[in-house]
């Protein structure tokens, strides 16, 4: 998961919040149910979901089922965001790779169109979208107007820029768009999270940093590997409706095939390769499984000799031996990564034994497994003890209901207790993965510290009690949901 930024964003929350006030009166023209929230439960979603609440405008949410939406996704927005209103689609994707009979690529992302972004016509719509997410993003601006046509791009940079006008004033077809985070980094995002929110996905915690449909075209060939072999029902759900795609193709006499089954096209949809040979009886054959994008990795080792690959094996084995003892300092657990050197040694071992060499493979872990469990339950507890037991975090929990909402943003003192309770949820829940990151005395304890000294900046005649609502905190969930397919039949 990304890095969480210390460093104040005050500036960008009151921006953003001004900047939905001043379009709030178009919204409410447009639509009287006011803005359009487009929801999708990921971190930048829950950013505007919760600015907008700061901003008091009027705004509805809505959530577009793609039909293949990770099942901890749609559990956590329906536990959490029970408010956002889950809009199904006139037809799944699997119904709809039959009728184009193709599946979707990167070039031609019919899915998006027809699943995601038909919501919000005649409304003024509020997006996540940010310029750190991707280059495409650059072009984007704080406000657009979104019609049959190119769109026109506002930058505004404050109340009287003259190009407010356009977009309150123009009569146009499509849709009005505002992008109140646009120009936020992934830090700036999760400091915000910390503070104000509180929760999210459990997939962030477990090695996810975008969280979008399973098997998305737009995502490196690893990680649809990885979320295919996740959740396997949904890569059966692929090959059935591949199977089904060409028998709808050879119904509707298409052009002359070069797949003959679904293994063909899923293969070809997955790496951008032609159909596979035939196989010859008694090779070994390495056209699907998990390995694959390995052996593209290694194509620079062809030609090399049996010592550069037994030079290789040694090196990634002991890196899964250094893993397996001590662990890594990712935010998601020891036996993703495990498994990911595990596959590799695999490729190499298959290699080795063409030269007649036989090298033996680490044992096979569960994908939660994490080093050094004991040790770091010993530390999360006993740094839970010191943190709660020091003056410093007894002044602050005293200090925070005095605070106003800049001065807890000014001083981060809800990032500060909220690392404790943090903590605290995570021993009583047994994720060690959050243990390991929060469970640092010298790093947090000097927080605790340094924010006490900021609160004790502030006179006590000079702070008021809070009297707002706020969002109440929450532990984020980690409920997996075991073979959860979809809300909707997978095809007919």
């Amino acid at each position: 998961m990304e890095q969480i930024c210390l460093f104040p964003i005050e500036d960008k929350i009151e921006r953003a919040i001004q900047n939905l006030k001043m379009f709030e009166e178009t919204a409410l023209r447009m639509n009287p149910d006011g803005y359009y929230l487009a929801f999708s439960g990921g971190k930048d979603s829950q950013a505007i979901f919760h600015l907008a609440q700061m901003a008091g405008v009027k705004f509805t949410a809505h959530y577009h089922v793609t039909t293949v939406d990770p099942p901890e996704l749609v559990h956590f927005i329906r536990k959490e965001y029970p408010e956002v209103s889950m809009e199904k689609p006139e037809e799944s994707m699997w119904k709809l790779i039959i009728k184009k009979g193709f599946p979707p690529t990167r070039k031609v992302r019919y899915c998006c169109s027809e699943l995601k972004e038909r919501g919000g016509e005649g409304r003024f719509v509020i997006t996540g979208v940010r310029w750190a997410e991707s280059r495409k993003r650059k072009n984007r601006g704080l406000a657009e107007i979104r019609g049959a046509e190119s769109a026109k791009v506002l930058l505004l940079n404050n109340d009287n820029d003259e190009k407010r006008r356009l977009i309150e004033s123009c009569v146009m077809k499509g849709k009005r768009v505002l992008n109140p985070i646009i120009d936020w980094t992934d830090e700036e995002v999760w400091s915000f999270i910390y503070h104000y929110v509180h929760r999210y996905c459990c997939l962030y915690d477990e090695g996810f940093t975008r969280i979008g449909c399973i098997g998305c075209p737009l995502a490196s060939v690893r990680k649809r590997e990885k979320e295919l072999a996740r959740y396997p029902g949904y890569k059966s759900a692929y090959l059935k409706t591949f199977g089904e795609m060409l028998k709808s193709r050879k119904q509707r006499h298409l052009e002359e095939d070069t797949w003959e089954s679904a293994e063909d096209v899923y293969l070809w949809w997955m790496y951008g390769t032609e159909p596979a040979p035939k196989q010859v009886p008694g090779q070994l054959s390495l056209a699907l499984g998990t390995e694959r994008e390995w052996i593209s990795e290694t194509e620079k080792m062809k030609g090399k000799t049996k010592n550069e690959w037994l030079t290789l094996y040694q090196q990634r084995y002991s890196e899964w031996q250094n893993i397996h003892k001590y662990g890594t300092e990712q935010m998601w657990p020891d036996g993703i990564a495990l498994a990911e050197i595990r596959r590799e040694l695999l490729e190499i071992q298959r290699i080795l034994i063409s030269y007649g060499v036989e090298v033996p493979l680490p044992e096979e872990l569960p994908a939660g497994y994490m080093a050094r469990a004991d040790d770091i339950r010993k530390q999360a507890r006993a740094c839970l003890e010191i943190y709660k037991n020091s003056e410093d975090y007894q002044y602050l929990l005293c200090r925070e209901p005095l605070l106003t909402d800049r001065q807890k943003r000014k001083t981060q003192i809800l990032y500060a207790l909220g690392v404790v309770q943090n903590l605290e949820t995570a021993i009583e829940e047994e994720n060690l993965v959050v243990m390991r990151a929060f469970g640092n005395e010298g790093q947090y304890g000097k927080l605790l510290s340094d924010t006490a000294s900021k609160v004790k900046e502030i006179p006590l005649e000079m702070a008021k009690r809070e009297t707002e609502k706020t969002v109440p905190s929450m532990p984020y969930e980690e409920e997996q949901i075991e073979g959860q397919m979809s809300i909707f039949d997978l095809a007919s």
